[in-house]
């Protein structure tokens, strides 16, 4: 292996490796808010926001009528590996 190089759970190296790595905090918070909105579904409504973009990141929210609210702060890489992760399933 090459020094600075990262293998993979899949056995992979190198940067596709990294790159999982680095996906998969924003497949988590898919999975989360999506636990989130099936737990709460039977509540009520559920309410979602963003707070405006500030320069290291911003706040999503899901809010339940019963009162819980889901919150997870957002960076711009965070976004940015979203983004680059939807644009490879086309």
């Amino acid at each position: 292996m090459v020094e600075g190089e990262a293998e993979g759970l899949d056995g992979r190296r190198g940067s596709l490796a990294a790159a999982d790595q680095r996906l998969r905090p924003a497949m988590k918070l898919l999975a989360d808010l999506e636990q989130f909105a099936s737990d709460h579904r039977a509540h009520g409504n559920l309410t979602a926001d963003a707070t405006e973009p500030a320069w290291n990141g911003y706040l999503l929210t899901m809010a339940c009528s019963c009162g819980v609210v889901f919150g997870r702060w957002i960076t711009h890489v965070d976004a940015e590996l979203d983004l680059l992760g939807a644009a490879s399933l086309n």
